[in-house]
C-alpha cells in the first residue's frame, strides 16, 4: 500500500477521499483532548505512513456513543409513594385518636362537674301548705249573690308567689267580680275569667329565705283574692279550686313549689 492509497476497513481510498472523510469526523467532534483539527489530520497521516496501520471505517464515519443513561427505577418511586401514603394514614389516625381521646376526657371532665354541681347543691325544700275555697253559701236562689274568699295557709314558711285557678259552671253561675285589693300578696301578675275558668296569680318581693318573715308572705287564713257570683238559674253550685294549676311557690330564690292540700 503507498502513500497514495489509504485502506479503511476493508475498503481502500485515495488520498484525497480520505481526508474529506477525516475532516468531517473531525469538524463533527471538534477539538480532541486539546488538539487542533489540522494538528489531528497531520497526527493520523503520519501514523498511517510510518506503521502502515488500517483505519476502522467506524473510527472516521461514526459519531461516538452517547453516555448510556441510567434508566430510572420505578420501583423506587412507588416505594416512595407508599411510604408517604402509609405515613399520612398514621398521622390521620393519630390526630383522630388523639381527637376522640380529648374528647372522652372532655366529656368525663363534664360528667364530673355537673356530679360535683349536683353534690354541692343542697337538696330541694319540702314544704306543706293549705289553699281552700270558702263560699258563703251552698244553696242560692236565681238572682241571688254568692261570694267566695281564695285562704292561703303557709304553715310556717315564707312564700313569695301565688296562684289560684277556679272553676265554675257558666250555665248556672256568671262571675261578677273578682277582688284582689285586701289581697296579702301586693303585686298582680294575673287575673282574668275565662267563662268557666279564672285565673288569679299574685306576688309578693322575698330575699330568698323561706324561713324569716320579713320579706314575702308567712301565715295562715291569708286572703289572696275575693269572687262574687251571680246565680242565673236553679242547679248545683259547683265552685271548686283546680287542684293542678293552684300553687304556693316557696322563698328560696330556686322556685320551690310546696306540697299543698286543696280544699
Amino acid at each position: 500500500m503507498t502513500k497514495k492509497e489509504i485502506k479503511v476497513g476493508s475498503k481502500l481510498y485515495f488520498e484525497p477521499t480520505c481526508i474529506k472523510i477525516l475532516n468531517k469526523y473531525l469538524f463533527k467532534n471538534r477539538q480532541v483532548q486539546g488538539v487542533t483539527l489540522n494538528q489531528q489530520s497531520k497526527i493520523i497521516f503520519k501514523n498511517m505512513d510510518t506503521n502502515n496501520e488500517t483505519i476502522q471505517s467506524n473510527d472516521f464515519t461514526s459519531n461516538p456513543e452517547p453516555i448510556a443513561k441510567k434508566p430510572f427505577n420505578k420501583w423506587i418511586v412507588s416505594l416512595i409513594i407508599l411510604v408517604i401514603i402509609i405515613l399520612i394514614v398514621g398521622l390521620v389516625f393519630m390526630i383522630s385518636k388523639f381527637t376522640k381521646k380529648q374528647g372522652q376526657e372532655t366529656g368525663e371532665l363534664n360528667k364530673q362537674t355537673k356530679t360535683e354541681e349536683k353534690i354541692k347543691e343542697p337538696a330541694p325544700l319540702i314544704r306543706y301548705g293549705q289553699v281552700k275555697l270558702v263560699l258563703d253559701k251552698s244553696v242560692a236562689k236565681v238572682n241571688e249573690e254568692i261570694n267566695a274568699q281564695i285562704l292561703m295557709d303557709t304553715q310556717n314558711s315564707n312564700i313569695v308567689v301565688a296562684s289560684a285557678f277556679v272553676q265554675y259552671d257558666a250555665k248556672v253561675l256568671k262571675l261578677v267580680n273578682i277582688d284582689d285589693k285586701k289581697s296579702v300578696l301586693t303585686m298582680s301578675i294575673m287575673k282574668k275569667d275565662n267563662n268557666g275558668l279564672i285565673e288569679i296569680v299574685r306576688g309578693i318581693p322575698g330575699n330568698a329565705n323561706p324561713d324569716d318573715s320579713v320579706n314575702g308572705y308567712t301565715g295562715s287564713e291569708g286572703l289572696l283574692a275575693s269572687l262574687k257570683f251571680k246565680v242565673l238559674k236553679s242547679g248545683v253550685i259547683d265552685i271548686r279550686l283546680n287542684p293542678e294549676k293552684t300553687k304556693l311557690i316557696l322563698d328560696d330564690g330556686r322556685g320551690t313549689e310546696m306540697k299543698l292540700e286543696i280544699k
